[in-house]
Protein backbone atom coordinates (compact mmCIF):
# COMPACT_ATOMS: atom_id res chain seq x y z
CA UNK A 1 0.00 0.00 0.00
CA UNK A 2 2.78 2.41 0.95
CA UNK A 3 4.59 1.63 -2.29
CA UNK A 4 1.46 2.50 -4.30
CA UNK A 5 1.17 5.86 -2.53
CA UNK A 6 4.84 6.64 -3.19
CA UNK A 7 4.44 5.77 -6.89
CA UNK A 8 1.37 8.02 -7.22
CA UNK A 9 3.23 10.90 -5.57
CA UNK A 10 6.24 10.32 -7.84
CA UNK A 11 4.03 10.44 -10.95
CA UNK A 12 2.38 13.66 -9.76
CA UNK A 13 5.76 15.26 -9.04
CA UNK A 14 7.08 14.30 -12.48
CA UNK A 15 3.96 15.69 -14.15
CA UNK A 16 4.36 18.95 -12.27
CA UNK A 17 8.07 19.23 -13.13
CA UNK A 18 7.35 18.45 -16.77
CA UNK A 19 4.74 21.21 -17.02
CA UNK A 20 6.92 23.87 -15.36
CA UNK A 21 9.88 23.69 -17.73
CA UNK A 22 11.13 26.97 -19.13
CA UNK A 23 10.24 27.38 -22.80
CA UNK A 24 13.09 27.06 -25.24
CA UNK A 25 14.15 30.00 -27.35
CA UNK A 26 12.64 29.60 -30.79
CA UNK A 27 14.91 27.38 -32.80
CA UNK A 28 17.55 27.35 -30.06
CA UNK A 29 19.04 24.25 -28.49
CA UNK A 30 18.28 23.18 -24.96
CA UNK A 31 20.12 21.12 -22.41
CA UNK A 32 18.44 18.69 -20.05
CA UNK A 33 19.94 18.02 -16.63
CA UNK A 34 18.66 14.93 -14.81
CA UNK A 35 18.85 14.26 -11.09
CA UNK A 36 17.71 11.31 -9.01
CA UNK A 37 16.71 11.44 -5.35
CA UNK A 38 16.14 8.39 -3.17
CA UNK A 39 14.24 8.14 0.07
CA UNK A 40 12.18 5.61 2.02
CA UNK A 41 12.80 2.81 -0.43
CA UNK A 42 11.69 4.76 -3.53
CA UNK A 43 13.50 7.03 -5.94
CA UNK A 44 12.30 9.83 -8.16
CA UNK A 45 13.99 11.28 -11.19
CA UNK A 46 13.47 14.85 -12.32
CA UNK A 47 14.70 16.63 -15.42
CA UNK A 48 15.31 20.32 -15.83
CA UNK A 49 15.53 21.83 -19.29
CA UNK A 50 17.86 24.77 -19.73
CA UNK A 51 16.76 26.98 -22.63
CA UNK A 52 19.24 28.78 -24.82
CA UNK A 53 19.67 32.45 -24.05
CA UNK A 54 19.24 34.92 -26.90
CA UNK A 55 22.62 35.13 -28.68
CA UNK A 56 23.00 38.86 -27.93
CA UNK A 57 23.04 38.06 -24.20
CA UNK A 58 25.97 35.64 -24.50
CA UNK A 59 29.54 36.98 -24.46
CA UNK A 60 31.66 34.75 -26.69
CA UNK A 61 35.44 34.76 -26.76
CA UNK A 62 37.06 33.21 -29.83
CA UNK A 63 40.64 32.02 -29.50
CA UNK A 64 42.94 30.72 -32.22
CA UNK A 65 44.54 27.54 -30.94
CA UNK A 66 46.58 27.00 -34.10
CA UNK A 67 48.47 30.23 -33.39
CA UNK A 68 48.57 30.98 -37.14
CA UNK A 69 46.50 33.32 -39.28
CA UNK A 70 43.49 35.38 -38.25
CA UNK A 71 41.12 32.49 -37.55
CA UNK A 72 39.80 33.93 -34.28
CA UNK A 73 38.92 37.24 -35.94
CA UNK A 74 37.16 35.48 -38.82
CA UNK A 75 35.11 33.26 -36.50
CA UNK A 76 34.26 36.15 -34.15
CA UNK A 77 32.91 38.23 -37.04
CA UNK A 78 30.81 35.28 -38.23
CA UNK A 79 29.36 34.62 -34.76
CA UNK A 80 28.55 38.31 -34.29
CA UNK A 81 26.89 38.62 -37.72
CA UNK A 82 24.85 35.44 -37.51
CA UNK A 83 23.47 34.24 -35.12
CA UNK A 84 24.30 37.55 -33.37
CA UNK A 85 26.45 36.64 -30.37
CA UNK A 86 28.14 39.41 -28.40
CA UNK A 87 31.78 38.70 -29.21
CA UNK A 88 34.80 39.83 -27.23
CA UNK A 89 38.10 40.82 -28.84
CA UNK A 90 39.52 37.69 -30.54
CA UNK A 91 42.91 36.42 -29.41
CA UNK A 92 45.23 33.40 -29.43
CA UNK A 93 45.24 30.61 -26.86
CA UNK A 94 48.07 30.46 -24.33
CA UNK A 95 49.41 27.36 -26.10
CA UNK A 96 48.85 25.45 -29.32
CA UNK A 97 45.95 22.95 -29.22
CA UNK A 98 45.38 19.66 -31.06
CA UNK A 99 41.57 19.84 -31.20
CA UNK A 100 38.85 22.45 -30.94
CA UNK A 101 36.67 22.90 -27.86
CA UNK A 102 33.79 25.10 -26.85
CA UNK A 103 33.83 25.97 -23.17
CA UNK A 104 30.73 27.09 -21.25
CA UNK A 105 31.28 29.17 -18.10
CA UNK A 106 28.27 27.49 -16.45
CA UNK A 107 25.32 25.23 -17.24
CA UNK A 108 23.15 28.12 -18.40
CA UNK A 109 25.55 28.70 -21.31
CA UNK A 110 25.78 25.07 -22.44
CA UNK A 111 22.96 25.44 -25.04
CA UNK A 112 24.82 28.40 -26.59
CA UNK A 113 28.09 26.43 -26.55
CA UNK A 114 26.29 23.52 -28.24
CA UNK A 115 24.94 25.87 -30.93
CA UNK A 116 28.45 27.18 -31.63
CA UNK A 117 29.86 23.64 -31.73
CA UNK A 118 27.14 22.61 -34.20
CA UNK A 119 27.86 25.65 -36.37
CA UNK A 120 31.41 24.37 -36.87
CA UNK A 121 30.52 20.69 -37.06
CA UNK A 122 32.05 19.82 -33.71
CA UNK A 123 30.71 16.81 -31.78
CA UNK A 124 28.80 17.26 -28.51
CA UNK A 125 31.88 15.97 -26.69
CA UNK A 126 33.72 19.17 -27.71
CA UNK A 127 31.51 21.19 -25.33
CA UNK A 128 33.05 21.45 -21.85
CA UNK A 129 31.28 22.82 -18.77
CA UNK A 130 32.60 24.51 -16.70
CA UNK A 131 35.81 25.99 -18.08
CA UNK A 132 38.70 24.06 -16.51
CA UNK A 133 41.62 26.01 -15.08
CA UNK A 134 43.88 23.97 -17.38
CA UNK A 135 42.19 25.34 -20.54
CA UNK A 136 44.62 27.38 -22.68
CA UNK A 137 42.82 30.64 -21.86
CA UNK A 138 44.18 33.67 -20.03
CA UNK A 139 42.49 34.01 -16.63
CA UNK A 140 41.56 37.62 -17.43
CA UNK A 141 39.79 36.54 -20.62
CA UNK A 142 38.12 33.55 -18.95
CA UNK A 143 36.56 35.92 -16.40
CA UNK A 144 34.90 38.01 -19.14
CA UNK A 145 33.45 35.25 -21.34
CA UNK A 146 30.29 33.15 -21.02
CA UNK A 147 31.41 30.84 -23.85
CA UNK A 148 34.89 30.34 -25.31
CA UNK A 149 35.46 28.83 -28.76
CA UNK A 150 39.00 27.47 -29.09
CA UNK A 151 39.81 26.86 -32.74
CA UNK A 152 42.08 23.90 -33.38
CA UNK A 153 43.45 22.46 -36.62
CA UNK A 154 40.37 20.20 -36.95
CA UNK A 155 38.13 23.17 -37.91
CA UNK A 156 40.75 25.69 -39.08
CA UNK A 157 39.89 25.12 -42.74
CA UNK A 158 36.17 25.54 -42.12
CA UNK A 159 36.75 28.76 -40.17
CA UNK A 160 39.12 30.17 -42.81
CA UNK A 161 36.52 29.49 -45.53
CA UNK A 162 34.12 31.70 -43.61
Amino acid sequence: MLLAVVLVIAVLVLKHVGSSKAPAVAGGPTTTATSTAAGRGASTTTSTTIAALPPGQVKVLVLNGTLAGNLAGTAARRLAASPGFSTLAPDNTTSKVLTSNVYAASAQYVPSAQAIAALYGLPASAVVDPIPTTAPILASERALANVVLVIGPDIAGKVAAG
